[in-house]
């Protein structure tokens, strides 16, 4: 799931990202992002890239109270969080 700008989303219900090079959710800006379903997020490297459980951009917010968020990644390229600016 990505939200970019200013710019708000919402699952509420089930989001599964689970191979190899996946992101799980991702925002730029200002964007929020409130989970109140499950977010599950799996996975290792790929030739290029890795997994990544949770991006954001400086001054994003992800918000997972009400809701789950598992992340397993694995491999040297591959991170559980990320914040940079996009």
């Amino acid at each position: 799931m990505a939200v970019y700008g200013t710019g708000e989303g919402e699952n509420k219900g089930s989001i599964s990202a689970t191979s190899d090079g996946s992101i799980g959710l991702m925002t730029s800006d200002t964007g929020k992002i409130t989970n109140t379903g499950s977010v599950t997020v799996s996975g290792g490297n790929t030739a290029t890239s890795g997994t990544y459980g949770i991006v954001t951009g400086q001054g994003s917010t992800v918000d997972s109270t009400g809701g789950t968020l598992t992340v397993n990644v694995n491999g040297d390229k591959s991170l559980e969080y990320i914040q940079m600016e996009l």
